[in-house]
């Protein structure tokens, strides 16, 4: 299985007097049922995102540099911590997004989850370059029983106990894309996506892209 890192520029802003209200340089991996998904097979059972690097929005009402969209979202999720290859995660299983019957939304996101920006009241979050090791993350989640660094049981957003595999042996690893996601907060098309170069490996081979 890959490792990944992602690299590149930020999209720019589609619409006049747009602001940026919330940025990720994100790492989102898909996971079907078949080897061969139709284009419009979304969404697919399992979404992995690992965001390297998140912008959060500040919630209105709370402090600056105190807490924010997704911050708000782990705290009240079940979200569980896990080192894999080296890189301590704060996680949580469908807290974020929509999922089709029998599939999962898994958000993972490298710690320190959260550095401060007091010039621009932002929430950064994650560290700006670390190496992913997507094949360790799936193998854990292909575990049944997963535990995380205090050795509990994980959990889903609704405070249910993980017991059988999240990621089943049956399904097909269809897509690893990597890219900065941008929401600016303006209809239409607030939501942008760029892909980015981005180095991937097999086991014990060089980085490669």
């Amino acid at each position: 299985m890959p490792s990944a890192t992602d690299a590149g520029s930020v999209p720019s802003t589609p619409n006049t007097n747009d602001a940026v209200s919330r940025w990720d340089a994100l790492i989102d991996i898909y996971l079907h049922t078949t080897a061969n998904p139709a284009a419009t097979a979304w969404p697919p059972q399992i979404d992995l995102q690992i965001m390297q690097t998140l912008m959060d929005q500040p919630v209105s009402g709370q402090a600056a540099n105190t807490s924010g969209y997704f911050a708000l979202v782990l705290s009240g999720s079940h979200a569980w911590q896990k080192t894999i290859g080296g890189v301590q995660y704060a996680g949580v299983i469908d807290a974020f997004n929509y999922n089709q019957p029998g599939g999962h939304t898994i958000t993972m996101f490298p710690r320190p989850t959260m550095y401060t920006d007091s010039a621009t009241t932002g929430l950064l979050w994650g560290p700006t370059s670390v190496v992913q090791d997507v094949g360790g993350i799936i193998a854990w989640l292909s575990q049944s029983n997963p535990t995380d660094d205090s050795g509990n049981p994980i959990k889903d957003a609704n405070g249910n106990t993980i017991t059988a595999p999240v990621i089943a042996s049956s399904l097909y690893l269809t897509a690893i894309n990597a890219g900065f996601e941008i929401d600016f907060g303006t209809a239409p098309s607030n939501n942008q996506w760029t892909t980015t170069d981005f180095w991937v490996a097999m086991q014990s081979e060089p980085d490669g892209q």
